[in-house]
C-alpha cells in the first residue's frame, strides 16, 4: 500500500524520522506517537509517497541504521528496541533484558562500533555486538555456530535455582552447555548447512540433563529465533529441518559437518574406545543406517566425564554421552546419552574393573535420549 499523504491518513502527534546513517539520499520515517502503539511508515522518495512497515505494537521514537550489516534498529515507547533486516518493511524485538520498554535513544559505541546502547527511562543498557554487527561474538553466556547462529540457554534446577548455562564449543557447527561444573555436558546441539537440500540451515538438539532449561538460538542474519524447552525430569531431544530460511544469503552447502565458516575443530579423536572417568568405564556406539551400512563410530573426549561419538564425519558429532560418579547419592554410576542423529545406533559400556557391560539401544527414526541413574 502507498500512500500520498499521511495527514490525510491519521490525526494525531507524529515524529518524523531520519537514520543518521551517511546514505544519500537515505530513506525518511514517519512514526504516529500512539499511546496504544502506533504505526511506522516509510519514504524513499524525500516525503512525497509512504508505505507502512509490519511492525510489534509500539510508537517508534528513534531510528539507527548499519548499512553495512544490513540493519535497521528502532527504539519504541512501549516494547523495547526492534530490529529490521529488510530496511523497515518488518520489524521483530531485537533482545530481552531492557531495563524499560521505553527507549529514549540509540548509539553505536563510539569506542567500539560492534556494541549498541539503548538509552531507557529505566538506565542505559548494552547490547551485545551482534545487534550491530550481525555476526555472533561468544561471550561467557553465548556459543557461536557457523558465526551466525547466537545460542543461549537458560536453567532452573530442582531447588529452584536459576542461571545460564557456559558454552561448550566443539566444532563450527556443534557445541553445548555445562549448567553446574565445567566438564559436565548437560546440553548439546548442532546447526547444519541443508541449504542445497531445502534451502534451510538445520537445528539438532539433545539434553544430558533432566533439569528444567531453556535453549534460544537466534539467526543474526536474518532475526529468526528458535526456542526449545526441557521440562523437568525429562530428556528433550529433536530436530528441525525448516528451522531456519537462507533469507538470500546464498544456496551452496552441504548437510555434512563441514563449516561454512572456515573455523577449524579443535577435537581430535581417539583410538579405539572412549575412556572416561579416568579410565574405569569405555564406551563404544555401533550405528546402522537403513540403507544397511554399519560400522563403530569415531569416539572424541571432551572432558574427564563426557564424549562424543561421530559417524561420518569427525566433525559432525552424532553421539553425546557422559557418565558422572552417583555413589554419594545413591551407591550408583550414572549413565546420560543423547543422540544429534536418527540413525538406528547401540550404546556399549563396559565397567573396567568388574568387566560387567550393558547396551542401550536408539531405533531407526528416533533421536533418542535416557537417563539411567542406577548404571553399576
Amino acid at each position: 500500500m502507498v500512500i500520498d499523504n499521511l495527514t490525510g491518513l491519521f490525526s494525531g502527534r507524529w515524529r518524523f524520522l531520519k537514520t543518521t546513517a551517511p546514505v544519500a539520499p537515505g530513506p525518511l520515517f514517519a512514526s504516529l506517537l500512539d499511546p496504544f502503539g502506533g504505526t511506522l511508515y516509510r519514504s524513499d522518495d524525500g516525503g512525497d509517497t509512504w508505505r507502512p512497515s509490519d511492525q510489534p505494537a509500539g510508537s517508534v521514537q528513534v531510528i539507527l541504521e548499519n548499512p553495512t550489516a544490513n540493519r535497521l534498529l528502532a527504539g519504541t515507547l512501549e516494547t523495547g528496541v526492534l530490529e529490521s533486516v529488510d530496511g523497515g518493511a518488518t520489524f521483530a524485538p531485537l533482545d530481552r533484558g531492557l531495563l524499560s520498554a521505553r527507549v529514549n535513544a540509540l548509539a553505536f559505541d563510539p569506542t567500539d562500533p560492534g556494541r549498541l546502547w539503548a538509552a531507557t527511562d529505566g538506565g542505559a543498557h548494552r547490547f551485545g555486538d551482534a545487534a550491530a554487527t550481525g555476526r555472533c561474538r561468544p561471550s561467557e553466556r553465548v556459543l557461536c555456530l557457523l558465526d551466525r547462529f547466537q545460542v543461549e540457554v537458560d536453567w532452573t534446577d530442582f531447588a529452584g535455582v536459576t542461571g545460564t548455562g557456559s558454552p561448550f564449543p566443539m566444532t563450527a557447527n556443534t557445541g553445548g552447555f555445562s549448567f553446574f561444573s565445567p566438564g559436565n555436558l548437560e546440553f548439546a546441539m548442532k546447526v547444519l548447512d541443508g541449504r542445497a537440500f531445502n534451502g534451510h540451515f538445520w537445528l539438532f538438539y539433545g539434553g544430558l540433563s533432566t533439569v528444567t532449561y531453556e535453549l534460544t538460538v537466534t539467526d543474526l542474519e536474518t532475526g529468526v529465533v528458535r526456542r526449545v524447552e526441557n521440562e523437568s525430569g525429562g530428556l528433550t531431544g529433536g530436530a528441525d529441518i525448516l528451522a531456519f530460511p537462507a533469507a538470500g544469503s546464498g544456496g551452496e552447502g552441504s548437510p555434512s559437518g563441514e563449516s561454512t565458516a572456515g573455523a577449524e575443530s579443535s577435537l581430535s579423536t581417539v583410538d579405539g574406545p572412549l575412556r572416561l572417568l579416568d579410565g574405569r568405564f569405555e564406551l563404544e556406539v555401533r550405528f546402522r543406517t537403513d540403507t544397511g551400512l554399519a560400522g563403530v563410530a569415531a569416539a572424541t573426549a571432551l572432558s574427564r566425564e563426557t564424549g562424543a561419538f561421530s559417524f561420518f564425519d569427525a566433525d559432525n558429532l552424532e553421539v553425546f554421552v557422559k557418565v558422572l560418579d552417583g555413589r554419594g547419592f545413591n551407591g550408583h554410576f550414572w549413565l546420560f546419552f543423547t543422540g544429534l542423529s536418527n540413525v538406528a545406533y547401540d550404546v556399549v559400556i563396559t565397567d573396567t574393573e568388574t568387566g560387567e557391560e550393558r547396551v542401550y539401544s536408539n531405533p531407526q527414526g528416533e533421536f533418542g535420549g535416557l537417563a539411567d541413574t542406577q548404571l553399576f
